[in-house]
């Protein structure tokens, strides 16, 4: 997919998903910026999960909607199937709830830039191998923690295996591309099936 001449802002660039996403944009031609902050500037709290995907979120897209709207182009959000389709991760209510709100600021962002000739989707993957897991501490977990079994279950796709950084940024190498040019206020959960068996 050929994206030469296209301008791409990838927050969460200095490590998984927004990595991968990087290099696969780059070379495709896209000039891309890379946003990212380190795990010693980023503290896992709830007012700085909020901060870092709701406002992060609504401040990019803020900023580059009037470029776009000038040139058309895409707008392409990481979410999450937590949040959006599995709400069985203990512990993470500040996460989710802002992962549901990337998606509601997707649609209405899509509504509102559609005249623009913008397109606005959402990305929402399952289980990757990324960093995510060693940079993100639970806290108190057998304080809030409640008895609840969830049906047992695995990736249906590839083995059973999760989706590695690079599956998820061929998902948004292709949503950036004019082969998606009819695609728009939709989220894309990429999970292997995992959240249709599990959530």
């Amino acid at each position: 997919m050929e994206l030469t001449g296209k301008v791409a802002l990838v927050t969460g660039a200095g490590s998984g998903i927004g990595k991968a996403t990087t290099v696969l944009l780059a070379k495709q031609g896209a000039r891309v910026a890379a946003l990212s902050h380190t795990a010693d500037e980023i503290q896992a709290t709830a007012e700085e999960t909020i901060t870092n995907n709701l406002t992060g979120t609504f401040l990019t897209s803020k900023y580059a909607v009037p470029h776009l709207k000038k040139r058309g182009g895409s707008i392409i959000i990481t979410s999450s199937v937590n949040g959006t389709r599995v709400f069985s991760n203990t512990g993470a209510i500040a996460y989710s709830t802002t992962k549901a709100g990337q998606v509601a600021m997707t649609k209405m962002l899509a509504v509102e830039l559609a005249p623009h000739n913008v397109r606005v989707n959402v990305i929402c993957p399952g289980a990757t191998q990324t960093e995510i897991s060693e940079n993100t501490q639970q806290r108190d977990v057998e304080k809030i923690k409640f008895p609840v079994e969830y049906p047992k279950g695995r990736i249906p796709l590839g083995d059973g295996k999760p989706a590695t950084a690079e599956d998820v940024g061929q998902l948004v190498l292709f949503l950036a591309s004019d082969a998606a040019n009819q695609i728009t206020g939709t989220e894309v959960w990429i999970d292997g099936g995992s959240s249709l068996v599990t959530g």
